[in-house]
């Protein structure tokens, strides 16, 4: 899946592992690189973007920048999915408000919670719900999921069906889609991922009643000197149920074969893509690694072989019911996310400084010498001498007696077509006609 096309050696030995192909001349123009950008950081952005949703704070203490950046880790966001069809595919019964618990990052007085004993006790402060146990096709979760799937539909055609050309033609705008193609791991969970409801929490102006402690979660707290402020709620209002006996657990084992069928389902492309990028990682005879593929193979190897080892982890360890990585404030995770951003800004870095526009107007991180496999067809070098040397041109001159004669240019660039019959014809040739 991630096989990397570098700039081939011929027959010669190899000369060098990683070979460097700065263009410090390019002749890519300023809207020209901000298109190229765009496209480059459309995958990424979107795939965050829809993968973090809001979050509901039941403790009046915010989090700190580093507790909240592990959030935005790739790794973090396909971990949510999973539990998210999991927890629906176990479930005995299903409503609205499992749904929108599900899909909410709560942070409380213990740190972030997103157990399914919260996802029972936090309906007390629902202020709003969805208007079903799905999302609806007209909403932005589903223009999210929309777009998402477009994009993997793109990679899976570009490094599956036709991965020489993305191969030879990897450039910045492109370096991004195998994150595309696993953002299609939002599929099964994709009818069950809604922003339509809130909760009470700090962030709003209006009291609301103290909450029994019967139906309280030990880990929601409502402190005196700082009360929970916001709209009368669902349950203040009479129009939700939170009786005790709603809170009890109600769904399959994680070892039900419903759960084995679902971490099967994520589990294994995983492993699989983990497995493929890193065949990929250590340069092979007669092949010339550019910058950019050393760097992209490191980043999607250790993103996927870190995302299939710790899914795998907590699977075996039975903690594998949360919707918030266990994993999420551990100091080893944070650092593994910083890294993980390293290497993505090192990848945009090495690509934008090899990125290269060729004549025939594809762009491309390999050398020069790369370009008849990225343009396809062949070079002819304009000579004088021999050979094809430029273009000839019949030229129409006024007041002269013979009305047209044939000029030749040397010629600089790129034609694409293919060559018929040839026309014969026999004339003097000088230098004032060259």
């Amino acid at each position: 899946m991630f096989t990397v096309y570098a700039e081939k050696a011929g027959s010669a030995i190899l000369r060098r592992a990683v070979d460097f192909s700065f263009q410090p001349r390019n002749n890519i123009d300023f809207s020209e690189w901000i298109a190229l950008l765009t496209l480059c950081l459309a995958p990424l952005v979107l795939h965050i973007v829809a993968g973090v949703p809001t979050t509901t704070y039941f403790e009046h203490k915010r989090p700190q920048w580093h507790d909240q950046i592990t959030l935005y880790n790739p790794t973090s966001i396909i971990w949510r999915y999973f539990v998210i069809t999991d927890r629906r595919v176990r479930a005995k019964s299903w409503n609205a408000e499992d749904m929108a618990a599900s899909n909410t990052l709560f942070w409380t007085a213990k740190g972030w919670d997103g157990s399914e004993s919260i996802m029972r006790s936090s309906r007390v402060f629902l202020t709003r719900i969805p208007s079903r146990t799905r999302i609806s096709f007209f909403s932005a979760t589903s223009a999210k999921t929309l777009t998402i799937t477009l994009q993997g539909v793109q990679a899976i055609y570009c490094l599956l069906v036709r991965p020489l050309d993305w191969g030879v033609a990897m450039a910045i705008d492109s370096i991004f889609f195998p994150l595309a193609l696993l953002g299609l791991l939002r599929l099964p969970a994709a009818i069950w991922l809604t922003e339509d409801y809130s909760y009470a929490d700090y962030n709003t102006d209006v009291k609301i009643p103290q909450v029994p402690a019967s139906n309280r979660d030990s880990n929601v707290r409502q402190s005196e000197d700082r009360p929970f402020t916001q709209p009368k709620t669902l349950r203040a209002m009479g129009l939700l149920d939170a009786s005790p006996s709603l809170l009890v657990k109600s769904e399959y084992a994680a070892q039900n074969w419903r759960g084995i069928l679902v971490r099967v389902l994520f589990l294994l492309p995983l492993a699989g893509f983990a497995l493929t990028s890193l065949c990929f990682t250590f340069p092979r005879s007669g092949v010339i690694f550019t910058v950019t593929a050393l760097c992209l193979n490191l980043f999607y190897t250790v993103f996927l072989c870190a995302s299939a080892t710790i899914l795998s982890a907590y699977i075996i360890l039975g903690r594998s019911t949360t919707t918030i990585i266990p994993c999420i404030t551990s100091c080893w995770y944070k650092v593994y996310t910083a890294f993980l951003g390293l290497l993505a800004f090192l990848l945009i870095l090495a690509a934008a400084l090899e990125t290269k526009k060729t004549p025939c107007g594809k762009h491309t991180t390999l050398g020069k010498n790369s370009f008849v496999e990225v343009c396809g067809e062949k070079f002819f070098n304009a000579s004088t001498t021999e050979g094809l040397f430029g273009v000839a041109e019949w030229v129409t001159v006024p007041m002269q007696v013979a009305k047209t004669r044939m000029e030749l240019h040397k010629f600089d660039g790129w034609c694409s077509g293919k060559l018929e019959s040839a026309v014969f014809f026999s004339a003097n040739i000088t230098a004032s006609t060259l």
